[in-house]
């Protein structure tokens, strides 16, 4: 029994989440472009008084108050350095846990102020996907013979995406856990509700909570407290299945937009940890000599850099801070409403891809028995 259920756990380990090399190659673009979006972090911090520092349980806990300039501008350029590495697939295993690294050094001296952000799922993706292959095709380390050669199409398991999948399935979990025993399903009042109410009250009002505060005695509030709970714990069931596992990245995207709408809050860096499950390679397959793909892989890496390098300069400078917050809003946006337009539209191409494959070996059994 017990030599069952461990071959039945290294089967879905390491074979029931698969991908594709140009998959995860599209997702360290998208993960590696939010981050840097993301810099720089903690610069406000230097300013606070001693009496402000209070970290939880983390990297700034060994420290006694706040870094200087000096440190914190260090650490965000190191984060940069490896974000951009990352981006370009040079030394990307390194590149990838460097980056983690950093990025929770950052965030753990931004956050001793007792304000804590939802970016570990995003900030963690990079040192689980380290090993994983995503720096195996249209990269620096590829095009220099680095990592060994692999077909963009070849699908295979891969024990590190199973592994970021517990990790969002739990991190959801503890959302919902929390909810159940702080009286979130509370049929005397609702939650949804009051969360809402809150959020307008000291921001501006988002699109859907105008009308919907309305609903005050709406039967609809005490189910969307149900649904929310619902959703976030899901994923340690729908984790077992990939199928499973998509179709509840998908119901979270849906419910991170309804959250967006009413509460005026962007889960955008969620919707970046659920990217890495994405069959991008099927709308982004390139078939093209190798001398155009190399002048593409050229103009591209070209064109980031340039990006890259002005929006650092902006940032370090504090020019144009309204245009890197523009960008950051942006971002944000098209992470939350766009990318999972695009994701079904992948999986879409993925389903269709493969019915032709079948369809295709089916017809060379018949001619080729």
């Amino acid at each position: 029994m017990m030599r069952q259920l461990v071959a039945r756990f290294d089967a879905w380990l390491l074979y029931e989440y698969r991908a594709k090399p140009s998959d995860l190659a599209v997702a360290r673009f998208i993960i590696s472009i939010f981050l840097l979006s993301r810099l720089p972090i903690a610069e406000w911090v230097t300013t606070l008084p001693s009496q402000f520092f209070d970290p939880p349980l983390s990297i700034a806990a060994l420290a006694r108050t706040f870094p200087s300039s000096e440190a914190v501008a260090t650490v965000n350029l190191v984060a940069a350095v490896a974000s951009i590495a990352l981006l370009l697939g040079y030394r990307t295993r390194i590149a990838s846990v460097a980056t983690t690294v950093t990025f929770i050094i950052a965030y753990s001296f931004a956050h001793s102020t007792g304000k804590i952000d939802h970016l570990i799922l995003v900030v963690a993706a990079p040192a689980l996907l380290s090993t994983s292959g995503w720096g195996a095709v249209w990269s620096l380390d590829a095009s220099s013979g680095r990592e060994r050669h692999f077909e963009h199409d070849r699908s295979t398991g891969r024990w590190n995406l199973a592994w970021l999948a517990v990790v969002i399935a739990v991190g959801l979990a503890t959302s919902g856990v929390t909810k159940l025993y702080t009286g979130w399903l509370d049929f005397g009042l609702s939650s949804s509700y009051g969360q809402v109410l809150r959020g307008a009250s000291y921001s501006q009002m988002p699109w859907l909570s105008t009308l919907t505060l309305r609903l005050v005695d709406s039967w609809l509030w005490e189910l969307s407290d149900w649904l929310t709970v619902m959703v976030e714990l899901a994923g340690l069931m729908a984790v077992w299945r990939v199928m499973w596992f998509r179709a509840w990245c998908l119901a979270l995207a849906v419910f991170h937009l309804m959250v967006a709408l009413h509460m005026n809050i962007w889960f955008s860096a969620n919707l970046a940890a659920y990217a890495v499950f994405v069959p991008w390679g099927a709308i982004l397959r390139l078939r093209l000599q190798p001398r155009m793909t190399q002048g593409l892989v050229r103009c591209v890496v070209g064109v980031v850099v340039a990006g890259m390098v002005s929006y650092a300069l902006a940032v370090w400078f504090n020019v144009a801070s309204d245009g890197t917050r523009i960008i950051h809003i942006l971002l944000e946006r098209f992470f939350v409403i766009v990318l999972p337009l695009i994701a079904l539209w992948a999986w879409s191409a993925d389903r269709r891809e493969s019915g032709s494959k079948v369809m295709h070996d089916q017809a060379d059994h018949i001619l080729w028995p």
